[in-house]
């Protein structure tokens, strides 16, 4: 299985707090395209506490995505996967849940399958987005 890892992702505080950390994607090859997508990893601090719990009812609530844009600052962006192979939103499965380290708000994941439809080639360039429990932005980053 050949993996190509992209640079890990600094996440920069967008708004609500100081979230920071690092994400990494890898290709996840299918055997059809809607099958096909990324591994995702990531180390993150300062996340909202209210997702102790994990996810809650809320839209992108303690949520985790890529965005259609290609920028911090948009967001409504919504979430990126090619809607041609793929019929929902893959990203939903992209949540985290808070726990408390050294008195801080940490969230980690490794190697979470989320069946983009899309290669990590072509999620170059667009914002990774991480979500407080109300689904409101608190952190962003560009994948690089």
């Amino acid at each position: 299985l050949k993996m190509k890892y992209l640079r890990s992702v600094g996440v920069q505080h967008f708004a609500g707090g100081s979230v920071g950390g690092s994400v990494t994607l890898a290709d996840k090859p299918g055997p059809t395209a809607s099958a096909s997508g990324v591994y995702l990893s990531f180390s993150l601090s300062n996340v909202d506490p209210a997702c102790s719990k994990g996810p809650g009812g809320a839209p992108l609530s303690c949520g985790v995505h890529l965005s259609t844009s290609k920028f911090c600052g948009a967001a409504t962006a919504q979430p990126l996967f090619d809607a041609s192979t793929v019929l929902t939103d893959p990203w939903r499965s992209a949540g985290y849940t808070s726990e408390q380290n050294h008195g801080k708000n940490v969230a980690e994941a490794n190697h979470v399958p989320i069946n983009t439809g899309m290669g990590v080639d072509s999620l170059v360039g667009h914002a990774l987005v991480v979500h407080d429990f109300h689904g409101r932005v608190m952190g962003c980053g560009v994948v690089a």
